[in-house]
C-alpha cells in the first residue's frame, strides 16, 4: 500500500507540472513594412487635413477671432482712441490726413499701426516728413514737416507751385502764392532753389525780376523790368549776378534803352540796345 501511494503521489506531481519552452517572436519583413506604411499614411492624412484647413482659412479665422476678441477687451479697458494730436499742418488737407491715418475716435488703439500710417501720410503731396506715434492708453500723435513753396513754374501753358526739392504742389492755389518768383522752362524746378539762393545777395535784381527762364536746361535768362533780358552763363553765375547788380545800382541800366545784357562770357559785357523791341518767342505769360 505504501508503494502504491508513493507512486500515485509521484504521478500526481508529474501530472500537475507543465514545462513549456517559449520561442521568441520573430519580426518579419512584412510586419515592418506594414508598420511603416501605417505611420506614413497617418502622417499624410494629418498633413492633408492641415493643408485643407489652411486652404479654407480655418486657422486664420480662429486667430482673427481671437485677435478681435482681445482688441474688444482692450477697448472695454479704455485702450481706445480718444484724442488725435496733429502738429505742423498748414497746407495738408485735414480729410486727406485723417484718411491716410486710417483710424478714428473710439477705435481700439492697439489695432493702430504707426509705421503703416507714416508710410501713407508721407505720400501726401504737401508732406516732406512725418512722425506718427501711439501714446497709450488713448492718444495718436502726428507731427508734419510740410514742403515749403518757393516759386511758380510755368510749362506747356500750365502754372503750378513748386517746393524747394522741385516737387510740384498741384493742390496749391496760385492766388495764394502769387508773390512767389516765376520760373519757366524744362528742367527749371530742379535748379530753382540754387538760383534763388544765389539771388539772396542781390535784392536789387530780385525786386526787378519778372521771371527766370531755363534755356535748354543748361543756364538761365533773367527777365527784368521793364523788358530787359539778362543772359547768365552756365557756370559761375555769382560773378555774373554781381556784375549785373552793379549795372543796376551804379549805372541805372534798367532805365536805359537796353533789351539784352549778355553776361555769358567772363570779363566781357555785351549790351544790345533797341527801340521798343519786345522779347523773343517763349516769353512768360505774366
Amino acid at each position: 500500500m505504501s508503494r502504491l501511494r508513493e507512486r500515485s503521489l509521484r504521478g500526481s506531481i508529474m501530472q500537475s507540472s507543465v514545462h513549456v519552452r517559449m520561442r521568441p517572436k520573430q519580426k518579419t519583413r512584412f510586419g515592418i513594412l506594414f508598420r511603416l506604411g501605417a505611420l506614413t499614411g497617418s502622417l499624410l492624412i494629418i498633413i492633408g487635413l492641415g493643408i485643407w484647413l489652411w486652404h479654407i482659412g480655418w486657422p486664420q479665422k480662429q486667430v482673427e477671432r481671437a485677435s478681435d476678441a482681445a482688441l474688444h477687451l482692450t477697448q472695454r479697458a479704455q485702450f481706445a482712441v480718444k484724442e488725435i494730436t496733429v502738429e505742423g499742418r498748414l497746407q495738408t488737407s485735414k480729410d486727406e490726413l485723417f484718411s491716410a491715418l486710417g483710424i478714428g475716435a473710439g477705435a481700439p488703439i492697439l489695432s493702430f499701426d504707426p509705421v503703416a500710417a507714416h508710410d501713407r501720410i508721407a505720400k501726401l503731396p504737401w508732406v516732406a516728413d512725418a512722425v506718427v506715434e501711439r501714446h497709450l492708453p488713448d492718444t495718436i500723435y502726428v507731427r508734419l514737416v510740410e514742403r515749403v513753396p518757393i516759386a511758380r513754374w510755368q510749362h506747356d501753358g500750365q502754372t503750378v507751385v513748386i517746393a524747394s526739392t522741385g516737387t510740384t504742389l498741384p493742390d496749391a492755389k496760385l492766388a495764394q502764392f502769387a508773390a512767389l518768383p516765376l520760373v519757366v522752362g524744362v528742367g527749371a524746378p530742379a535748379q530753382t532753389q540754387y538760383l534763388l539762393d544765389a539771388l539772396k545777395n542781390y535784392p536789387d535784381i530780385q525786386r526787378n525780376m519778372k521771371a527766370a527762364v531755363r534755356v535748354s536746361d543748361r543756364r538761365w535768362d533773367l527777365w527784368l523790368q521793364p523788358k530787359i533780358t539778362a543772359r547768365l552763363p552756365e557756370e559761375g553765375i555769382d560773378g555774373a549776378l554781381k556784375h549785373l547788380s552793379q549795372l543796376i545800382s551804379e549805372q541805372n541800366i534798367l532805365e536805359r534803352n537796353v533789351v539784352t545784357i549778355d553776361l555769358r562770357i567772363p570779363d566781357r559785357l555785351i549790351i544790345e540796345q533797341g527801340g521798343g523791341k519786345s522779347h523773343s518767342a517763349g516769353e512768360p505769360q505774366l
